[in-house]
């Protein structure tokens, strides 16, 4: 049943049953006053002379005073009757002038049902309420509760997914800067072999230029004589000019710088090696660190990418369970509306018809012929 539906039936029940309430209450108090005029000191005599009151009222002038009290009963329930519109009244009043005994205590019977009937809906409209308010007070705690949890998951996704974003973008400056690293170390690398290549081709250009005159010298001094040997070759004294030890100097500084030419050349081609060998390290260990830099960026991205999925089914939950808890708040507030005053009631209400219905029950028994003794025994 929607909310809607509950709280109209609620609402048109409650009127209604007011409505009733109303005019019974009007209807109670006319035939209390009735029972007590037909229950006083001196009907209660009349009544217990004989077990015949009919026979008695038309014999004896005691029982032409009961006739009198029954007159009266009758036209107060006929005023009760007119004001209240009552057509129940407007019967019993009516069999109290024609008939006062059967059809007056056919007329308390139906009152009797019809209170009792009223009795048992009412407590099933305090169990209908008191019910569907516990259900609602419980599924409320439950959605609040559910509430609560899912804002939690949604905060804690939006702090996950902004983690990530942050961590992917960081990967990404990193892979882009080792990529710069990279072009920018290929481009010295270039530059660093023209070098060595020029190096090498100068060393080697060098080293044949005097090796040619080397050689030359050496042909000249061969064939004049002057080519000293080793074991010739004690440095002259001090301001004496030989020209045989002249050439051989010449020779030697040639060769020493051919010597040192070769070096140069040799020392190039280590550094070269080296510089190679770490370029191709660090292109390895920088390829291998993007590498993994782009493999924590896929899964990154696909963590981030399932955490705004879960975000936005989250805030599609959260959505639901606050337009639930808000129905529920509707209805909640709409049962009240309904059911407090019943709730509040329910006990003094159903305690003073019990009343109402002994006091239906005493009347019969009085019409009926009953003492006072048995009514003072005869409990609901």
């Amino acid at each position: 049943m929607t909310v809607k539906a509950v709280a109209t039936q609620c609402t048109d029940a409650d009127k209604q049953y007011e409505e009733r309430q109303k005019v019974r209450s009007e209807e109670i108090k006319a035939v209390s006053e009735t029972i007590g005029i037909l229950t006083d000191d001196e009907a209660q005599t009349a009544f217990s002379k004989s077990s015949s009151f009919i026979q008695l009222s038309l014999r004896t002038r005691r029982v032409s005073k009961a006739e009198l009290n029954r007159q009266r009963a009758a036209r107060l329930l006929k005023q009760t009757a007119m004001k209240t519109g009552s057509s129940q009244l407007a019967k019993i009043a009516s069999s109290m002038e024609n008939d006062p005994f059967a059809k007056v205590k056919e007329s308390i019977d139906a009152m009797m049902a019809e209170l009792k009937k009223i009795q048992a809906e009412e407590a099933d409209q305090y169990e209908f309420c008191t019910s569907e308010i516990k259900a609602n007070e419980k599924e409320t705690a439950a959605k609040t509760e559910t509430k609560a949890d899912l804002e939690q998951k949604k905060e804690d996704l939006e702090s996950a997914i902004a983690t990530l974003k942050e961590e992917i973008a960081t990967l990404k400056a990193y892979v882009a800067q080792t990529n710069v690293e990279m072009k920018t170390a290929s481009e010295n690398r270039e530059a660093e072999n023209a070098d060595f290549q020029v190096t090498v081709a100068d060393q080697k250009a060098t080293q044949a230029i005097l090796k040619k005159a080397l050689d030359r010298l050496k042909a000249f001094y061969a064939a004049k004589g002057l080519l000293q040997t080793k074991a010739d070759q004690t440095p002259p004294p001090q301001m004496k000019y030989k020209k045989s030890g002249g050439a051989t100097g010449v020779m030697y500084m040639i060769e020493a710088i051919v010597k040192e030419s070769v070096d140069v050349e040799k020392k190039a081609l280590y550094e070269e090696n080296q510089a190679q060998k770490a370029y191709e390290e660090f292109i390895a260990e920088s390829n291998a660190s993007v590498a993994a830099a782009s493999e924590n960026i896929a899964s990154k991205s696909e963590a981030s990418a399932k955490a705004e999925k879960d975000k936005i089914a989250t805030e599609e939950d959260l959505a639901a369970t606050i337009q639930n808890l808000l129905m529920l708040g509707e209805h909640n507030v709409a049962l009240h509306q309904d059911c407090d005053f019943l709730i509040k009631n329910f006990d003094i209400r159903q305690s003073a018809r019990s009343e109402e219905i002994e006091s239906l029950f005493n009347a019969k028994a009085i019409f009926s012929g009953a003492n006072f003794g048995f009514l003072q025994q005869h409990k609901f």
